[in-house]
């Protein structure tokens, strides 16, 4: 099993958009969720840095679903388009 240590030294080496990723997401082990809170206070990375960053995954998200969406005509006519 990981160490709070081996934690800490992990979460240290980490970029701030990594911290913030991994911030936003949650559900850490208690031993790492210690060594990641130390972390992020270290570098003066702020609750609502988490929140922002967690509404840009969000929007992210969204924005993937629906650009893989079919437009409403391949929906309708298939995929060799319209004979409108």
């Amino acid at each position: 099993m990981i160490s709070g240590t081996d934690f800490a030294e992990r979460y240290r080496e980490m970029r701030n958009e990594d911290i913030l990723k991994l911030a936003s997401h949650g559900g850490l082990l208690p031993e790492a969720d210690s060594a990641f809170e130390a972390e992020r206070r270290r570098r003066s990375i702020s609750a609502k840095d988490v929140s922002a960053m967690h509404l840009s995954q969000k929007e992210a998200e969204v924005q993937s679903r629906v650009g893989n969406n079919p437009t409403i005509e391949e929906r309708v006519c298939g995929s060799e388009g319209s004979n409108f």
